[in-house]
Parts: structure tokens; C-alpha cells; sequence
């Protein structure tokens, strides 16, 4: 009994110096920063976002409505700085010492391990440096053909369903398929249906980013060993076993049939080969040249590219067929630019027009809608203090609605990005791609791919759209979807 009752001594004790130190905290907060709303005892704003994503999002969008573009919230005893306008995004982004991704990052460890998404420090330094000769331009250009055959592929699996569905097309699904498969080579340089692959990996990678999704929103299960034994957790370790047993066979097949010259890369990234490298191969390449960097560190970046270079390519490609779907007179544009241009996926990269339509549609629609860091140091915001400890959470969906940069915010309006308007705009403003220092590696890739699978769709389609923007439900998990879907009337041209 005596143990019993200092046991609970001691963990009331613990409460209470845990709930004193966040009292001084929320006291030091509201010196610059004012509350999301009144925080109630103990849970400060818990009960607020308790609810789905959808719920939160919401949430979190009246907050910035009602408290401004910079505030605060308090969950438990945890706190976070909520930052929607370009000046504080610009001093978050381009600080040095805060570069670490927030701790609801550590929910994708399992399955991207340290990547270059989830790595800090003088490690992801290391690897950035490693990395960014894959992306140089005359790299990225020989995939151009190569994006052009799956753009094929989406065409005629769209052509298929406009033939059998009647009414309207989810086209999520088919451009998700398609945009996986695309990753896929150009990531590891292999067909996913060579391998009878394409489905099992499909299904597997959805299941684990539903799973982390389920798990972010839940804060009685972000604990790992809670969490391994939740149905969700059984199924994620499951797909996992499907996902990183690929990549290690594709790298040790590749290791065992690796026959890159010396010359492959100069230190310019020049192509001195004959055929084509995936990125698995630069790693390979540089994994001779330097012998710390394990199977398992290029398991975790090609992962990496795999995540990143599929969900968010195939939500933008969705998103930006919803807007020209519910704006006929933009959409007839873009295809009259798209039709006079020659085929070739090297002209189709250079039309101006169809590059402003994606931009705007990233603006209204950015796949990735909120960049979280950790913030270990205290940071200046302007004139404000942000303590040490406290997270900082930047919602790039708000950040493009600002009106100060974008007047009349929800109207699609591809002239915002006509090199006019673009001119003196401020560089936070608009973030799809993040920026600073952590902006993304592939985001040269990522337009290219944009602009010819859409453009390939134009060419073949025309297409309207079931659902306004005002219908729309949010619906952000990985990347931001609507509930209702992408769903398109569909009518080859």
C-alpha cells in the first residue's frame, strides 16, 4: 500500500511540475502570439480538433480566420506556433537551425527510415549533397521519353473507363496507378508489371499512408508499442514487409548486373553514358566512391523517392484536371496551346500557358498542405519569440491564400503567374514546393512529369467536373484530397 501511494505521489507530482512548466509557457506565448482560442485546464485546445482530418483541417482554418496569420496552440502540454503568412514562413524556412521536421514525421520512420524527408542534421546535409547531381537537368532530360510512355498508359486507361463507366470518372485512382509506376523506374529503373508487382505495391503503399494518417490524429496511439498492436499497426508492418522486401531485391539485383562506367558522372553531372540511370543507380555509383553509405541508406531514399514522387504528382495532376473541369474557357485554352505545340515531351515542357494553369492550381490545391519543424533553439518571427520547444507548424494552404499577394484568393486565375505578376511577388508566398533550405530536390522532376501527363489528357480529352470548389470537403491525409474524389465527365475529343 505504502509503494502504491508513492507511486502516485510521484506521478502526481510529475502532473504537476509538467503543468506548471506549461503555465510558464503559454504565459511566454501570449506575450507575442495570442491563443487559437481560450485554452481550457489541463487540455488547452484538445478538445477544439478533437474529430477526423477532415474536422481538424477545418479546425485549424477558422482558427487562422478568427486569430490571425500567427498563433498558438496548446495540446496536453504540448505546444505549437501556427504560422500562415510569408514573412513568418520565410523566417522559418531560411533559418539554418531549424531544419528537423516536426515529431509527427517520426510516423513515417517506419517505412522511410532517415531519407532525405525525415533526416536533420549533418546527416541529411550529406545525403542533400549526394542527391541533388541526380537532379541535375541533363539527368531529369532522359527521363522525358520515358514519362511520356506512361502519360500513354494514362491516357488509354482513361480512354477505357470513359468507354464502360457511365456517368461520371474518379480519375484518383487510374493517375495514382499510373503515377506510382512512373516513380517506380524512374526511382529504382524498374516496371512494377514486369515484376507482377504493380497491384500488390499499389495496395501496400496506400494501406500504410491510410495507417499513418489513422495514427496522426491520435495521440493515444502515436506510442509505438500501443500502436504495433492496433489492427492498423498489424496491417502497416505487413505492407511494409511488401514494401522494403522490393527495394532490397531491386538493390541487390542492380548491385549483382551493375555495369556503370567511371565516366557515368562528372562532377558537373554531365551524361556520358549510353543508357539510361535511375536514380537507384547514382546511389549505387556513389555508394562505390564512398562505402558509409549502406544498403540500407539507399533502401531508405529510394523509399523516400517512391513516397514522395507519387502521391503528391498524382493529386496535383488531379486537382489541376478539377479546375480546368470546372472552367471550360481556361481549359479550351490550354489545350489550343497544348494541340499547337509539337508532340514532343521537350515542347510540351516549355509551353508557357499550361506551366501558369499548374502553378494556380498548386497555389489553390498544394498536395503537401502543412510543413511542420521542430524548433530545439527559440526562433525570431519578426518582432515575436518563439521559446524553445515549441513546434512550428506552417499551413501552406492558407499561406497561398493570403490576399495580400493573391487578391480575390479562391478564383482560379492562371495570370497570376504570368511573369508580370510573378515580378516583385514575395518569395514565401508561394510554397508548394517548400523552400529555403529544405525546398524540394525533385521539383524540376515533378513539373516536367506535371506538364506532360496533362498535357497528353488535353490532347485527348475534354472533360468537365461534378463537383464545384465550393462543394468540395477537404479531406488532408498524406497529401490534401477531396472526400468526394476527383470526379470528371469525361468525353474523348
Amino acid at each position: 500500500m505504502l509503494l502504491l501511494l508513492a507511486l502516485a505521489g510521484a506521478l502526481a507530482l510529475r502532473w504537476c511540475l509538467a503543468a506548471l512548466k506549461a503555465s510558464a509557457m503559454a504565459a511566454k506565448l501570449e506575450k507575442h502570439f495570442p491563443g487559437a482560442t481560450h485554452a481550457r485546464p489541463v487540455v488547452g485546445h484538445a478538445l477544439e480538433y478533437w474529430g477526423d482530418e477532415t474536422h481538424i483541417f477545418a479546425t485549424t482554418r477558422r482558427f487562422i480566420r478568427e486569430r490571425g496569420s500567427q498563433f498558438y496552440v496548446k495540446m496536453m502540454n504540448e505546444f505549437a506556433v501556427v504560422v500562415s503568412d510569408a514573412d513568418g514562413t520565410e523566417a522559418i524556412m531560411t533559418n539554418s537551425k531549424v531544419i528537423k521536421k516536426g515529431p509527427l514525421y517520426e510516423f513515417l520512420l517506419q517505412w522511410l527510415g532517415r531519407g532525405l524527408l525525415t533526416n536533420f542534421g549533418s546527416s541529411w546535409h550529406r545525403r542533400r549533397k549526394l542527391l541533388t547531381p541526380a537532379f541535375h537537368f541533363k539527368i531529369l532530360d532522359e527521363f522525358g521519353p520515358m514519362i511520356a510512355h506512361h502519360s500513354t498508359r494514362l491516357v488509354d486507361d482513361l480512354m477505357e473507363l470513359a468507354r464502360t463507366t457511365k456517368g461520371t470518372v474518379d480519375v484518383v485512382l487510374p493517375v495514382s496507378k499510373i503515377t506510382l509506376g512512373t516513380i517506380c523506374e524512374t526511382a529504382m529503373g524498374v516496371n512494377l508489371q514486369d515484376y507482377g508487382k504493380e497491384d500488390e505495391y499499389f495496395e501496400a503503399v496506400r494501406t500504410v499512408g491510410t495507417s499513418v494518417t489513422y495514427r496522426l490524429i491520435r495521440p493515444w496511439i502515436w506510442r509505438d508499442l500501443i500502436f504495433n498492436l492496433t489492427s492498423y499497426g498489424r496491417e502497416m508492418r505487413k505492407c511494409l514487409k511488401v514494401l522494403h522486401g522490393f527495394t532490397r531485391q531491386v538493390i541487390q539485383e542492380r548491385k549483382k548486373s551493375h555495369s556503370v562506367d567511371e565516366k557515368t558522372l562528372n562532377g558537373g553531372g554531365q551524361i556520358l553514358r549510353k543508357r539510361r540511370l535511375a536514380f537507384l543507380d547514382m546511389m549505387l555509383a556513389a555508394q562505390r566512391e564512398d562505402s558509409s553509405l549502406t544498403d540500407d541508406d539507399i533502401r531508405e531514399e529510394v523509399d523516400t523517392f517512391m513516397f514522395e514522387g507519387h502521391e503528391t504528382t498524382a493529386m496535383a495532376i488531379c486537382w489541376t484536371l478539377f479546375s480546368l473541369g470546372n472552367h471550360p474557357d481556361i481549359q479550351e485554352r490550354v489545350r489550343g496551346e497544348v494541340l499547337a505545340a509539337d508532340a514532343d515531351w521537350q515542347a510540351v515542357n516549355a509551353l508557357p500557358y499550361l506551366e501558369m494553369v499548374i502553378k494556380e492550381s498548386l497555389r489553390l490545391f498544394p498536395p503537401v498542405l502543412y510543413i511542420a519543424r521542430e524548433n530545439e533553439n527559440g526562433i525570431q518571427i519578426g518582432d515575436k519569440v518563439v521559446p524553445p520547444g515549441v513546434a512550428l507548424d506552417m499551413m501552406i494552404f492558407e499561406i497561398h491564400r493570403d490576399p495580400v499577394h493573391f487578391p480575390d484568393p479562391e478564383r482560379f486565375d492562371p495570370e497570376r503567374f504570368s511573369p508580370e505578376q510573378e515580378l516583385g511577388r514575395h518569395p514565401f508566398a508561394y510554397v508548394p514546393f517548400s523552400g529555403g533550405l529544405r525546398n524540394c530536390i525533385g521539383k524540376r522532376f515533378a513539373m516536367m512529369e506535371l506538364k506532360i501527363m496533362l498535357a497528353a489528357i488535353l490532347r485527348t480529352f475534354s472533360f468537365r467536373s461534378e463537383h464545384s470548389m465550393q462543394e468540395i470537403v477537404y479531406r488532408p491525409e498524406l497529401v490534401l484530397r477531396p472526400k468526394q474524389g476527383i470526379q470528371l465527365h469525361i468525353t474523348p475529343l
